[in-house]
């Protein structure tokens, strides 16, 4: 079964989203074609509507991945794509997998993620768990050792983001805009 993947994240948590792409790319096997992210400036075509087109691509998709942070929590949008993922879940037509970025914390799973399980964005037992979702059922993928490359690779670059991220949080002055 082709595996489809919607990554659904808040613009400030772009370059993590990126880098969970080419951990699915490099450390699953699987195609970019088949993976939409928003912020990569290729999934959305020039000249189309983006909530339409967002909105067809959570649709048509096999498992949305829901990267948790302190900004997805604080935008109305991705509160929009993580409960139209979760009512696909629910219905049986598709998969939801989240996982939390520090400093978020599981009391911070309200609204339509209220008594959901997730992982964590830094845990490699949470990151291998994922990787024997998205590749069940493929014909093929990368070796254990690939994926073990490809897994270290990723927290390296995770954990540099998310402590830019939280130096940054401690200095920023509270409120503002609410973003993607």
């Amino acid at each position: 079964m082709k595996m489809r993947i919607f990554v659904s994240h808040a613009d400030e948590d772009k370059d993590l989203a990126a880098a969970l792409v080419t951990l699915l790319r490099l450390g699953m096997g699987v195609s970019q074609d088949d993976i939409f992210l928003s912020s990569d400036g290729t999934s959305i075509p020039n000249g189309v509507f983006f909530v339409q087109h967002i909105l067809e691509s959570l649709r048509t998709t096999n498992l949305t991945i829901a990267v948790l942070s302190a900004s997805y929590f604080g935008s109305q949008f991705c509160s929009a794509e993580v409960g139209a993922a979760q009512l696909r879940r629910i219905e049986g037509t598709a998969k939801l997998y989240t996982l939390l970025v520090p400093p978020a914390k599981f009391a911070d799973l309200g609204g339509a993620l209220y008594g959901t399980q997730s992982g964590q964005i830094l845990d490699a037992g949470d990151l291998s768990k994922l990787r024997d979702l998205v590749t069940h059922g493929m014909p093929s993928h990368p070796d254990t050792p690939t994926w073990e490359k490809a897994r270290a690779d990723f927290l390296a670059k995770a954990k540099a983001i998310v402590a830019s991220k939280e130096a940054i949080a401690e200095i920023k002055p509270q409120g503002g805009l609410i973003s993607r």
